[in-house]
Order: structure tokens, then C-alpha cells, then sequence
């Protein structure tokens, strides 16, 4: 269970005149909120295990015709792509970085 989660439901406990409607709401809630945490964890753990390649490196060249460049390692895009996600950098996925 997460920090947050822990917070919301001792806040929640400290107000017991809630009414039980708005407090039920509130319980599955946090249910929903736990629940998409553990798929959040699913899907991060199989998106960096996951056997894909595209064969392009990141600046678009093929990855079997890749030239040696001295200010550049090659890097497949699916790889480069993923560690964005990763790092929860999703905003610069699929696009430029500039």
C-alpha cells in the first residue's frame, strides 16, 4: 500500500461524522487506487522484460547498417522508448527530445 493511501484512510478515520455514503465512496477509492498500483507494477515489470526490438537505433538508421559515430552509441528505439516510460518521462516518448 502506498504512503498516499495510508495518509487518505487515517484522514478519513479521523473524521468518523463522514456520512457513510461519502465515506463508501471514498473506501472504493482507495480500493481502486490500490488495485491500479499493483497494474501499474504488472505492466512496468513487463514492459522492461519485454523481448521486442525494432532494429532502428534511436537517430533512425537500421541497426545492422549502423555506422560508428564517436558521439553515439546504438541504442534500439523500443529500448530507448522504454527507459523514457521507465523513468516516467513519458512526455518525450515517441517524439523528439528537444
Amino acid at each position: 500500500m502506498s504512503n498516499i493511501t495510508e495518509r487518505l484512510k487515517d484522514a478519513v478515520n479521523q473524521f468518523p461524522a463522514i456520512e457513510e455514503h461519502p465515506r463508501k465512496l471514498f473506501v472504493d477509492s482507495l480500493a481502486e487506487i490500490e488495485r491500479l498500483q499493483v497494474r501499474v507494477a504488472e505492466l512496468e515489470s513487463f514492459i522492461n522484460q519485454a523481448p521486442v526490438e525494432t532494429g532502428v537505433c534511436m537517430c533512425g538508421e537500421e541497426m545492422y547498417r549502423h555506422s560508428s559515430q564517436p558521439n553515439h552509441t546504438p541504442m534500439d528505439s523500443w529500448g530507448y522508448e522504454r527507459d523514457l516510460i521507465l523513468r516516467n518521462d513519458a512526455g518525450k516518448a515517441g517524439g523528439d527530445d528537444e
